[in-house]
């Protein structure tokens, strides 16, 4: 751009102000354990509108208000498994839905990567070092940028498996589960 042409950002939207704030958050269930939790068939497709609408135990993460800057995520799992063959993928989608009364006045579901600039991501437990929990699951230690994604000025997210957890020995992969939070 020449020192005579001047960029104007957000001109005619109605964008908001996001200012880095961070916060105490808990977390979060986003795919929740049972039938169709993360150890289920990865579901078909990626438009999370349509597998949130269709998958049951699959929940949108709101960020309320803007607060927080990053996401966080961690895969939480039956104490007892001893050997998992193939750990939880997929992608975070994010969407701007502030001001939208109804799901299709919200913008389009959008992949984000994560810190490490990777649009898919992989929670591989460390069985021996993970800590369990009092509810007797165990719960991966976040990596800072694997498992980390800058929100991008999105107010929803949603976690779509590309692989589902397989191949266990002890333990009921079922009592599986994914949390995140802002913060």
């Amino acid at each position: 751009m020449s020192a005579s042409t001047q960029a104007v950002q957000s001109q005619g939207t109605d964008a908001q102000i996001v200012a880095p704030v961070s916060l105490s958050a808990p977390w979060q269930t986003v795919i929740a354990a049972g039938a169709n939790g993360p150890q289920a068939t990865a579901p078909s497709g990626s438009n999370p509108e349509a597998i949130k609408d269709a998958e049951d135990g699959y929940t949108v993460l709101d960020r309320e208000g803007f607060k927080g800057t990053l996401i966080q995520a961690r895969f939480a799992y039956d104490a007892a498994i001893t050997v998992l063959g193939t750990p939880l993928a997929g992608v975070l989608y994010g969407r701007c839905a502030v001001g939208a009364s109804d799901p299709a006045a919200a913008s389009q579901w959008s992949p984000l990567k994560n810190k490490n600039g990777d649009k898919i991501v992989t929670f591989t437990p460390d069985l021996t070092g993970d800590a369990t929990l009092a509810d007797e699951l165990k719960r991966t230690t976040p990596d800072p940028d694997n498992h980390t994604w800058d929100t991008q000025g999105n107010d929803e997210f949603m976690f779509v498996p590309t692989t589902a957890v397989a191949g266990n020995t002890g333990g009921a992969l079922t009592s599986s589960k994914l949390e995140m939070k802002v913060y």
